[in-house]
């Protein structure tokens, strides 16, 4: 992010461990694209962060999305429709767990929304198109990271 003094977007724990107060400014508003069992996974632990607050989520499936917009624990806004997620201003950051063959679309879109992107893993299905992927995020100068989630 360009702000990152102010925000964190996978760090979230700087202004806890400083003692500094977070208002509305310091929260990053993120979204979720993807909510099965994985997703609701991310949900959940983002909720514990003090700088990330949940405020949309996107799933194709009706009763996974009343799932997770149960889980964000607050007014969280559904889309069936990715793309019309990424059109929220309110979403700063995506969270992207849906099966892998949408990746790539999904994560370029995102950069091009201005959007910051989590991703799972696997990152893409081929090559190529984490080539695309890099050249997204550099264009539009945002931050993408892929992750995997394990047991603790």
């Amino acid at each position: 992010m360009r702000d990152s003094s102010r925000r964190q977007f996978l760090g979230a724990g700087v202004a806890a461990s400083s003692g500094h107060i977070l208002g509305a400014n310091d929260r990053v508003g993120i979204g979720f694209i993807g909510c099965g069992l994985i997703g609701l996974r991310h949900i959940q632990e983002f909720r514990k962060q003090p700088d990330a607050e949940p405020v949309a989520v996107c799933d194709v499936h009706q009763p996974r999305l009343e799932q997770a917009r149960a889980d964000c624990g607050g007014p969280a806004k559904t889309y069936r429709d990715f793309r019309k997620l990424l059109d929220d201003k309110d979403v700063s950051a995506v969270c992207i767990s849906t099966p892998e063959h949408w990746h790539a679309l999904q994560t370029i879109l995102a950069c091009a929304a201005g959007k910051d992107v989590y991703i799972e893993k696997p990152m893409t299905l081929l090559a190529r198109e984490g080539t695309w992927m890099i050249r997204a995020a550099r264009r539009y100068q945002r931050a993408v990271q892929v992750g995997t989630q394990g047991g603790q």
